[in-house]
């Protein structure tokens, strides 16, 4: 009797596993392959229906070739609702073609969004959906504001100094990218990220290797959210770094400038800082 009831359960797990394994095999079909393309000749928007939840995994994409194809400096694309970034994933030449993503990974909830395209010449985005009923295909629509601004280095006995002035506004989602290939080891690099009103403190960059700055009186943090109010300071610890500055109603709106100071025992072969900022329709 024992082995009959074994023998039932058995196979009754034995079924359940088919059946599991059909429902996986069937969801992985599902969902294989499936992707957002959005293209267009320039800086613009459309509109991005989701009938069912669509999962993308930002960080995955930082390092493929075949996400953007672009004939400009740029491309890329933010998906939002008005102020309200829900991922952005960006690349420039400037940032030798990396692909820039943020956040890690994002599940985004059936409704209406808007996908803002970042180019400055015929660009198209075929983005990766992890999970998603179907593939979406989009054009853009309407024209939207985009600006792109890089600087290089100048070099002074083996110190290297990058700043660059750009424009902000409330509705600004804005990336700063700076990019150092060097001979030489580093001592130590320093940034600053500010509104014009809001300036650095004079010896902001005598900040010490613990992360505290005897300017601020507080540890240093490292993006993305920058504070609209007031001037962010960063201890970098890499060659290359990027921050987010997300739109916020209470931001100083005007001039705004980033400035990179990095102290190296030799010379600095390349090293240049890059700021793009699309303006978000509200």
């Amino acid at each position: 009797m024992n082995r009959v009831r074994y023998r039932l359960a058995l196979a009754a797990a034995l079924v359940a596993t088919v059946a599991l394994t059909a429902t996986s095999q069937a969801q992985a079909r599902e969902t294989a392959g499936k992707t957002l393309v959005v293209s267009g000749a320039r800086s613009g928007t459309a509109v991005w229906k989701i009938d069912r939840e669509v999962e993308v995994q930002v960080a995955s994409l930082q390092f493929r070739k075949d996400v953007v194809d672009r004939r400009g400096t740029t491309g890329g694309i933010i998906v939002h609702r008005g102020d309200t970034v829900y991922f952005a994933i960006i690349g420039d030449r400037g940032w030798k073609d990396l692909l820039f993503g943020y956040p890690m990974a994002v599940t985004l909830k059936p409704g209406s969004y808007t996908v803002t395209l970042v180019a400055d010449g015929p660009t198209t985005i075929r983005l990766p959906l992890k999970t998603a009923a179907h593939s979406y295909r989009m054009r853009i629509t309407h024209p939207s504001q985009t600006s792109r601004v890089d600087a290089a280095a100048t070099i002074v006995g083996g110190v290297a100094y990058t700043r660059e002035n750009f424009t902000m506004h409330a509705h600004d989602y804005t990336m700063v990218g700076h990019y150092v290939t060097s001979d030489a080891l580093t001592q130590a690099d320093y940034s600053c990220i500010a509104a014009v009103a809001w300036p650095c403190p004079s010896g902001w960059a005598q900040e010490d290797a613990t992360g505290h700055s005897d300017s601020y009186g507080s540890p240093s943090a490292y993006g993305p959210d920058v504070d609209p109010g007031k001037p962010a300071v960063y201890r970098i610890g890499a060659s290359d770094w990027y921050s987010i500055l997300l739109p916020d109603a209470r931001r100083t709106t005007g001039a705004w400038y980033a400035d990179v100071t990095e102290l190296r025992a030799g010379t600095t072969s390349y090293s240049h800082l890059v700021t793009i900022t699309a303006t978000l329709s509200p």
